[in-house]
């Protein structure tokens, strides 16, 4: 049984909404649901696309332990995703994907945010745009781990100069 339905759910989406955005019918989205009929290969993987899972995983054949594992560093990714990602990658993906969907979209924002502003290489500025962000959102663990970690690279940085 392919897991269509339980995605869409954790997404907030309705089937009908779903259905508009890959550009198929809702008759046709509830019948890949419901397991009356199969999803074909291009659909699939625009599925897979649109969730950020792998097609295998969409269509039932991947376990959403494997996931878990993957993200707390228990197992090793698979070696057909090693080749398109880095084990960092492939952590930061498995990672992503634990977060609630309002941290997804935070963490977007913020990366958004450091590309937008060319700051990915400026170890100050991006302290500058997380402390917005603790402002506006208020401490939670993430941020307040990122921050440090920034500050910890800033601190190398500087000894480094020698400053």
């Amino acid at each position: 049984m392919n897991r269509l339905k339980i995605l869409r759910k954790e997404k907030g989406l309705s089937q009908q909404a779903l259905a508009k955005e890959i550009g198929v019918s809702y008759r046709t989205l509830q019948n890949w649901e419901n397991g009356v009929n199969t999803i074909k290969p291009d659909k699939a993987q625009a599925l897979a696309d649109h969730f950020g899972v792998s097609v295998g995983y969409l269509l039932g054949y991947e376990d959403k332990e494997y996931r878990n594992a993957l993200a707390h560093g228990t197992v090793e990714p698979d070696k057909k995703y090693q080749t398109m990602t880095t084990k960092d990658e492939a952590n930061l993906i498995a990672n992503y994907r634990l977060l609630s969907l309002e941290n997804q979209k935070r963490l977007q924002d913020m990366a958004g945010n450091f590309v937008e502003n060319q700051v990915y290489n400026n170890p100050v500025e991006m302290l500058a745009i997380l402390e917005r962000y603790k402002i506006t959102y208020g401490t939670n663990e993430g941020i307040d781990a990122l921050y440090q970690s920034v500050q910890l690279l800033i601190a190398i940085t500087n000894s480094n100069k020698g400053g």
